[in-house]
């Protein structure tokens, strides 16, 4: 037995802090059932979801055709009864070139500009005009210039003493 550990004290100091009664020593303690509450079965009442809020209108890109200088995009969207409705957005090239929108970013600069059209509008024919093309260019350009004013992450204080010394 080891000399700084002695299982009566452990036992005695356990015995002091635990509110059950004493434990004889050597002895197996007798199993002694407690009451128990009886379970209380619980109805569950399934309610119906909360009603989700009005789904935005989605637009899906079905084709494009290209025009003299103007690539077209035809998109399609559902109603809200149910019909499906077809609209176009003609984008000038030449213009997207000038404010340096790429090919690959027009189908979507496009469907963005078609979400943004009110309930019920009537014109299911959409010019992405030059003023859009302007303001598209100067937020990207805000979003550049942002990324360059960040902090620089610093470099490890390892990196920087193997550098200055080679």
């Amino acid at each position: 037995m080891r000399s700084g550990f002695k299982f009566d004290d452990f036992l005695r100091r356990f015995q002091a802090q635990d509110p059950r009664p004493p434990i004889a020593t050597g002895v197996a303690p007798a199993f002694v059932p407690q009451a128990v509450e009886p379970r209380k079965l619980v109805d569950v009442v399934r309610t119906p979801p909360p009603p989700r809020p009005a789904a935005k209108t989605s637009f899906v890109l079905t084709g494009f055709t290209d025009d003299v200088g103007f690539r077209i995009f035809a998109f399609q969207t559902v109603g809200a009864d149910g019909a499906r409705l077809d609209f176009t957005v003609k984008a000038d090239l030449d213009l997207s070139r000038k404010y340096g929108i790429l090919l690959q970013e027009l189908p979507l600069l496009c469907r963005g500009m078609l979400e943004r059209l009110p309930e019920g509008a009537d014109a299911q024919t959409v010019t992405f005009t030059e003023e859009r093309m302007r303001l598209h260019a100067e937020h990207r350009a805000a979003e550049r210039e942002a990324g360059r004013q960040r902090k620089a992450p610093r470099r490890p204080a390892t990196e920087q003493a193997a550098s200055q010394t080679t």
